[in-house]
């Protein structure tokens, strides 16, 4: 693929999933932050509203041993497995059944695993979210000034939502013009936070300049098309 420029890869099917989901900020899964420790899937944390936080019967530290498709398939032992292969085995289409055997984290390795149902959902990535706080602070004639800071995690775009034409799409720009409309007459100054900001959507780091200067380049693009 960098036949073609520097700058265009492959994405495998896998690794257009997971760019997809963080471009739309969303995913139809149970709500859980994976990792691997020791050969073993464990639960780092639970997404507030997901199907495995509200359940409460997994928590932080638990260890995932072994998943089952729909109430009747058979179980597949995942010790050992590569963690993007689990993740893809308990992802899925919203509505369906997955099941865990899950060994309780406080415990010792012959705890007694158990058994989890868990109906997957639409899963909301809010804290990778554009979001807005207002500190106070003391300027240098000791006056009170109200600072709004705006962080911005990435440019993401919910690109399929879009090219759909839903007026509701979820992207950068828009939840930035909601925030700044939530602190107008508020502030007495703003900054936007962009520390840790990896990049995304070029078009989504355009517009946004859009609500802060009225017209001139930004960025300037030319494609095989001239």
């Amino acid at each position: 693929a960098q036949a073609f420029d520097p700058h265009t890869a492959y994405f495998s099917p896998r690794n257009t999933e997971n760019f997809n989901i963080q471009m739309r900020l969303s995913l139809e899964g149970i709500g859980c932050v994976l990792r691997m420790d020791e050969e073993m899937v464990t639960v780092v944390e639970l997404v507030t509203g997901g199907p495995a936080d509200l359940s409460q019967q997994i928590k932080a530290g638990d260890r995932i041993v072994a998943v089952g498709q729909g109430d009747n398939d058979p179980w597949v032992d995942v010790v050992g497995w590569r963690l993007d292969d689990v993740v893809e085995r308990i992802r899925g289409q919203r509505g369906s059944v997955v099941r865990l055997k899950v060994l309780p984290g406080k415990t010792g390795a012959t705890a007694a695993e158990k058994t989890v149902r868990l109906v997957r959902d639409t899963i909301k990535l809010e804290k990778q979210a554009a979001k807005s706080e207002i500190k106070t602070l003391r300027g240098s004639d000791d006056r009170e000034l109200r600072i709004g800071v705006i962080t911005i995690p990435a440019f993401y775009s919910d690109f399929d939502a879009a090219r759909r034409g839903d007026p509701n799409y979820r992207s950068t720009t828009r939840d930035v013009r909601r925030l700044l409309e939530d602190v107008r007459g508020k502030i007495d100054g703003l900054v936007l936070d962009l520390r840790e900001n990896g990049g995304g959507s070029l078009q989504e780091a355009v517009d946004l300049t859009g609500l802060f200067i009225e017209d001139g380049p930004v960025v300037q693009v030319r494609n095989v098309g001239g």
